[in-house]
């Protein structure tokens, strides 16, 4: 069983503090890749990269060229200050021969697909997905762009995973937003009732008192036509 980002990188959900920064632009001098640097911040890739663009280090919108080109140099494992370099210029940066050398991996292939579909890549583990739908035969992937589609109508976070759950059809073909159940309405408890109070009325028989008044009382009204004490006939 494979851990989860949370347990390879404990700190990938807090917050960045100044001693982060500060190792992360070391980094950036020392020449140091994302690789090294996500395992010395025990953070995820991806968040690293984004970091960088925090820092306003050089600018970039999600899904935009610029985009492209930084993920897919950074997470290919060229050194980050070379990255940053070629990104804002540098007159000092690197020739792109050199960068490209010192890449052990390439995701453009799945970072343009997140581009073209406007996908949402958030951490590492999305590119296996990227990878997948680059996979799929060329009749599968025409039909990318109605599967994301499917998944915005569903008001559903457009990410690599999600696409690929539609495309597979592991979702629901109409899906209200948000997934709950239907409210039932609540019905008021009844006390149970039984065999000797169902449907009819019984009368407990008052006792008279002892006192002078009482037993004058009844010696007046005496015996009744039933011959019992206590009851009169209507």
């Amino acid at each position: 069983m494979s851990a989860s980002v949370c347990e390879l990188y404990p700190r990938t959900l807090h917050l960045w503090t100044k001693s982060d920064d500060k190792r992360l632009l070391q980094a950036l001098k020392a020449g140091d890749n994302l690789l090294v640097l996500a395992e010395t911040l025990q953070r995820e890739y991806v968040s690293v990269v984004n970091r960088l663009n925090s820092l306003d280090l050089f600018a970039f919108d999600c899904g935009s060229e610029e985009w492209v080109e930084v993920m897919t140099l950074a997470l290919g494992g060229a050194p980050l200050g070379a990255v940053v370099d070629w990104c804002n210029g540098a007159e000092a940066r690197l020739p792109y021969a050199e960068i490209e050398a010192s890449l052990v991996g390439d995701f453009r292939s799945e970072f343009e697909l997140a581009r073209d579909l406007r996908l949402d890549v958030t951490n590492f583990e999305a590119i296996a997905d990227l990878t997948w739908l680059l996979a799929q035969p060329e009749a599968i992937m025409s039909g990318y762009a109605a599967a994301a589609e499917a998944v915005n109508n569903r008001f559903d976070v457009l990410t690599p995973a999600t696409l690929k759950a539609q495309v597979l059809g592991l979702v629901p073909a109409s899906a209200p937003w948000p997934l709950v159940l239907p409210v039932r309405e609540a019905t008021k408890r009844k006390r149970p009732q039984t065999k000797a109070f169902r449907g009819t009325k019984t009368y407990r028989r008052r006792r008279s008192s002892n006192s002078s008044a009482g037993h004058a009382k009844r010696k007046s009204n005496g015996r009744s036509s039933t011959g019992k004490r206590g009851y009169v006939r209507d």
